[in-house]
């Protein structure tokens, strides 16, 4: 990769990194959301007995001590407060 500048090399090694990692990206994403299963079915996950369902399952039912302080319907969704600095009105 070659550039005049600093920013440009920069921006160039980053764009290159995301394109030879978007498949793991996605792939990891998916994990942790539990939504595994949508795109390899139901098979084995690894090297382990468990199944992607068993696992997504796992995954959208298991809940941390961080959010066992908050009410049940916030689990899976971020405080508003995120949203406002993310997308202000």
């Amino acid at each position: 990769m070659f550039s005049d500048t600093d920013t440009g090399a920069m921006y160039g090694l980053g764009y290159a990194t995301g394109q030879a990692r978007g498949f793991q990206m996605t792939y990891s994403l998916r994990i942790i959301q539990g939504r595994l299963a949508e795109v390899i079915g139901d098979r084995p996950r690894g090297n382990g007995n468990e199944t992607a369902v068993a696992h997504d399952r796992k995954m959208r039912t298991s809940v941390g001590p961080a959010q066992r302080r908050r009410p049940p319907q916030t689990w899976m969704c971020p405080p508003a407060s995120c949203w406002q600095r993310i997308a202000p009105e």
